[in-house]
């Protein structure tokens, strides 16, 4: 049996323990706490009285530890272990610290001849405890290949970052990443609720949309739950994780918008005592600041709940149908109508629109009146609550053409109000509107994929699912009028904003020396994973910003409107205002026809970076 030792066994400690332990290791483990030396008993390993016991025991040492200073006590203190390491001992340091002190205990080490490895983990106490962590390294690399077996043993998936503290340094911008992910989704939450959402309904449906992300589906049951006491990721520890962040940020002269109001919103709860609390309890200052509870609209049922759609319905009929718009995701329903047997007539008012409409076997319309003329359901992908209201209202305007059982199904992003004021104007017109806006980006609008979220008369629902199921797999009936347009202004601001973090987060690495291609690539496979990195983020790691998956005129259009709304109902927009000025200041620089994630450029001008140069391989 292999002899090993571990220094601190506390959440992830434990599961570290008991892994060691399966993989036939005999441990002799030391933790400052009665409760955790009986642990380590239960899990039958052997109880030290000192950490000194441990490194003579063994020459291969794991520690998981909570902080830099009780780090650098271990070491260096007046009980210190640096003096008893044998010639060639292994520390291999799962703890969460700041690069700098890593490199110290990095150079100590090898005053003694031995050899020290920042192995900081993701994957939480269950990853620990199931054995499959994500272990990010740091060290001598010609040493590496001596201690894969041993991190093999606790972790399922172990990178080579690079040289010492460069671990810890995407260690710390990963959990940013996923820190400003539950802050920005308490406060879209918060705004949500105010408008009248429940949470649930509100976490179902970005789950399964583009702005869907691991911290969602890890940490998000606490939130929509309300059980801050389910502690999956102790508030202290990730108060201390951003504290270090944003010191690290400051080293390098990145301005860090995202990561301090982050880190600002941790530390108020921490000094209202959340500290021993989940870190999603993050949360319930975010509730305070809005005069809301984010549970209080859990005991509403949607009312046609569970309707959903699996395959496609295919008929044999030729249904009529109107398009209005055939822009990046109107070209897909376009499609996909023809796909499902459907005569479209389509307007566009562009030549290039025209010609698409041609090319897929549409009929062309010289004006939207013509569009309503035709067809009793109409589509709407329009880029603006302007555009949408100049069309029913304007004096060329579709409304008096609109025939009695009218159904207009608007895919466009607008303001809640708006969505109101359309479905109340088509009731008068005893027609019927339905808010539905679109995720899945023109990808999904080319598939067939979108998740498409419904505003409107619950009772008229039922008549319309088919329609929407030739261009969408998940429709989700939202509520009444306008709720849908509320549910993805606060969506398309999660997504926004987990771009932003990772620009920052990326621009904070490469200034620290990291690869971002390597950085994205371990992001990817951790806790703070999300379709946003998976979907939009090739085009920042490879500077392609050219190739527009969701113009960032589009985005700052969105995340306008959703200041507004968090104003509307005094939902305090720490996240959310900081990326719209983000994503302005891109606008205004001329960038508002490329990809959105071209605010990460801004990131780069503030930080003078380039996320793709100034980098390092880590093979």
């Amino acid at each position: 049996m292999k002899k090993v030792g571990l220094i601190g066994t506390g959440a992830i400690g434990k599961g570290v323990l008991k892994n060691l332990i399966k993989n036939n290791c005999d441990v002799l483990a030391y933790d400052i706490s009665e409760k955790a030396k009986e642990n380590i008993r239960n899990l039958g390993g052997f109880v030290a009285n000192h950490p000194k016991e441990v490194i003579q025991f063994s020459e291969i040492v794991f520690l998981s530890l909570p902080s830099p200073q009780i780090i650098k006590d271990l070491f260096l203190g007046t009980e210190g272990i640096a003096k008893e390491m044998k010639s060639h001992t292994t520390i291999l340091d799962l703890s969460t610290i700041d690069p700098a002190t890593a490199r110290e205990m990095n150079d100590l080490c090898h005053q003694y001849n031995s050899h020290y490895f920042d192995c900081p983990v993701s994957g939480g106490p269950a990853g620990a405890d199931e054995g499959t962590l994500t272990i990010m390294v740091g060290g001598d690399k010609d040493q590496f290949d001596n201690i894969v077996e041993y991190l093999g043993y606790i972790g399922s998936n172990i990178e080579y970052i690079g040289e010492s503290g460069l671990a810890q340094v995407l260690k710390l911008c990963h959990n940013m990443i996923g820190a400003a992910n539950i802050v920005a989704l308490g406060e879209a939450f918060a705004t949500g609720v105010k408008h009248g959402l429940s949470v649930k309904v509100m976490a179902n449906v970005i789950g399964k949309s583009l702005a869907g992300s691991r911290p969602l589906e890890y940490f998000g049951p606490n939130i929509v739950n309300n059980t801050y006491d389910n502690v999956k990721f102790m508030l202290n520890h990730m108060h201390k994780d951003l504290g270090l962040y944003v010191n690290m940020t400051r080293q390098v002269g990145i301005p860090s918008f995202i990561g301090t109001n982050t880190y600002n919103l941790y530390n108020a709860a921490k000094t209202h005592n959340k500290g021993s609390l989940d870190h999603t309890a993050v949360c319930q200052i975010i509730e305070d600041l809005a005069s809301v509870k984010l549970v209080e609209n859990n005991h509403l049922k949607n009312e046609v709940e569970g309707v959903m759609v699996g395959s496609k319905k295919r008929t044999n009929e030729v249904k009529k149908i109107g398009l209005i718009g055939v822009g990046a995701i109107g070209e897909g329903v376009l499609k996909n109508l023809i796909k499902n047997n459907c005569e479209v007539l389509a307007y566009d008012i562009s030549e290039k629109g025209k010609a698409k409409i041609r090319n897929l076997g549409g009929l062309v319309a010289n004006h939207p009146k013509e569009v309503v003329q035709f067809s009793e359901i109409v589509f709407l992908s329009l880029p603006s609550p302007q555009i949408i209201k100049d069309l029913f209202l304007g004096t060329e305007g579709i409304a008096k053409e609109m025939k009695s059982h009218t159904t207009i199904l608007d895919l466009s992003t607008i303001d809640p109000a708006t969505a109101r004021e359309m479905n109340d104007l088509c009731k008068q017109y005893n027609s019927h509107y339905f808010d539905c806006p679109v995720s899945g980006g023109p990808a999904g609008a080319d598939e067939g994929t979108l998740t498409i979220m419904v505003g409107g008369d619950s009772e008229q629902f039922v008549n319309i699912i088919e329609d929407l199921g030739y261009i969408g797999t998940n429709i989700e009936y939202i509520g009444e009028s306008g709720i849908a347009q509320a549910l993805k202004l606060c969506h398309n601001m999660v997504g926004a904003a987990s771009i932003v973090a990772l620009g920052e987060a990326f621009a904070t690495g490469v200034k620290h020396g990291l690869d971002v291609k390597v950085m994205a690539d371990v992001i990817g496979k951790s806790v703070s994973n999300s379709k946003v990195l998976q979907y939009f983020g090739p085009n920042i790691i490879n500077n392609t910003y050219d190739n527009v998956k969701f113009m960032l005129n589009h985005a700052h259009k969105d995340l306008g409107l959703y200041v507004n709304m968090t104003q509307d109902v005094g939902v305090p927009s720490f996240i959310g205002a900081s990326t719209y000025n983000l994503f302005h200041i891109a606008k205004i620089h001329n960038k508002g026809s490329l990809d959105q994630t071209a605010v990460c450029q801004v990131i780069e001008d503030f930080s003078s970076v380039k996320l793709v140069e100034n980098s390092i391989p880590n093979k």
